[in-house]
């Protein structure tokens, strides 16, 4: 198929490097969810599940109903723990494809009560974002369930904490958690596996006495420095090519809102715009082309404009990077969230997601780590 000459250029060895960083953080046995929400991170669902079962890991989380079903079809033995999404309705139909359902409210807990009291599934708690999952005025019904003997497929406990890594904004919310999980395992009389969910938080407290991590973006490398320093973004370049390269008259104004404070004296147009998840409106950021740093100067729907005054040997059909490498220069994804004003994680949702994906490792499972510590 004939596309548009942009793509995003996919590393695996990324996962198997942050696995080994982040097994190396946590303390032996903890097992890992790898989570797969977002379309996989804009890498695709089923392309990111893939690269981490190719390093041993067996469970996974998804965002969506349409990511769950792919998930299952793709990986028929792992767990498959879909994040509260779906409508109570459409619980059932989830379950008999294999689905670990999450209970986070009254309806959802009614369905699984009622009309598939064995479903396996996982119950969510809510410790402070009030955004699903049973909090104090609601747990009382579940306990009372649990203690009743009728919700035999529940498999764990899990909550999402804030994203961030201030202890003042977890420690309240731990405590929240310790009691429900408490109270929940004394109900059903025996030890629920718990998870929490928050990147910074994992990186910050690695100690956390769970027996499951959702390390979340973190597996991505998807992290900010410093707190990702020593993670690898599986993402390894963005590139598009310069399709159009002219001389300007400095005097006269560009079109579409261009800053000309001296005129550009060239110009050049990319085929990537604000249609493929770039912003709109300034700041627009910088791009690299024959490993010299060129300013983008305003964006369309479907192009990028860039300062091709300080490149007078560019040309029509030259690569041009904005994030990798190029000539001995880089570019990193850290380096173009912070100059378009974003941050990584709606980078990967927007333009990751939306560019096609080439894999540059024929082998993701080159120096896998064994699934546990």
């Amino acid at each position: 198929m004939i596309t548009r000459p942009n793509h995003v250029e996919v590393d695996p060895g990324a996962i198997s490097h942050n696995l080994r960083v982040l097994r190396g953080l946590l303390p032996a046995g903890r097992e890992i969810w790898q989570v797969c929400k977002g379309d996989g991170y804009g890498l695709g669902v089923v392309r990111a599940a893939q690269m981490g079962a190719a390093c041993g890991l067996t469970r996974f989380c998804a965002g969506t109903p349409d990511e769950a079903l792919p998930l299952r079809a793709a990986l028929p033995e792992a767990q498959i723990l879909l994040f509260p999404s779906a409508l109570p309705a459409d619980l059932p139909a989830l379950a008999q494809a294999g689905i670990l359902l999450s209970v986070h409210n009254l309806a959802s807990l009614h369905t699984v009560l009622n009309a598939v009291p064995h479903a396996r599934f996982w119950l969510k708690l809510d410790c402070g974002l009030h955004r699903y999952g049973f909090d104090n005025s609601w747990l009382g019904r579940v306990v009372s369930a649990l203690e009743q003997g009728h919700l035999p497929g529940l498999e764990g406990v899990y909550t999402h904490f804030s994203q961030s890594a201030d202890p003042g904004h977890s420690d309240a919310a731990l405590a929240v958690f310790d009691q429900h999980l408490a109270r929940l395992r004394k109900a059903c009389g025996r030890a629920l596996p718990a998870m929490v969910a928050a990147s910074p938080l994992l990186l910050a407290r690695p100690d956390l006495p769970y027996e499951l991590v959702d390390p979340g973006r973190a597996l991505y490398g998807m992290m900010q420095p410093p707190s990702g320093t020593r993670l690898r973004p599986v993402v390894k370049a963005l590139r598009s090519v310069l399709l159009d390269s002219r001389t300007v008259d400095g005097s006269s104004p560009l079109g579409y809102g261009a800053e000309t404070d001296n005129g550009p004296k060239r110009v050049g147009t990319i085929p990537l715009g604000h249609f493929d998840g770039l912003p709109a409106r300034p700041p627009f950021g910088k791009v690299l082309i024959r490993g010299r740093p060129a300013n983008v100067l305003a964006r369309t729907l479907l192009a990028s404009m860039v300062d091709l005054s300080a490149h007078p040997d560019a040309e029509d059909g030259d690569p041009v990077t904005l994030v990798g490498t190029d000539e001995g220069q880089s570019l990193t994804m850290a380096d173009l969230a912070d100059d378009l004003g974003l941050s990584v994680t709606e980078l990967h949702f927007g333009l990751v997601r939306a560019l096609p994906k080439v894999v540059t490792d024929a082998d993701p499972r080159a120096g896998c780590p064994s699934p546990k510590v």
